[in-house]
């Protein structure tokens, strides 16, 4: 009655240019994803790392400065 075969319409709507795009879209957000966020998150771990431990080195100036004693 109202049930469709699967040979009906699963290739049209399978190879329409809307289902294309949304696909290609889809693979972009997940490239994005797994490489560039990963590698995002520990540019900034570095970078945060870097300026901890600057600031905690004898480099860093402080405010109050023993010398003049």
């Amino acid at each position: 009655m109202g049930y469709a075969r699967l040979g009906d319409c699963a290739p049209d709507r399978a190879r329409s240019p809307d289902n294309v795009d949304l696909v290609i879209g889809g693979i972009i957000f997940v490239v994005a994803m797994v490489i560039v966020v990963p590698v995002g998150v520990m540019f900034a771990g570095a970078a945060w790392s870097a300026v901890l431990g600057w600031s905690a080195s004898c480099d860093f100036a402080s405010p109050k400065s023993d010398e003049s004693e």
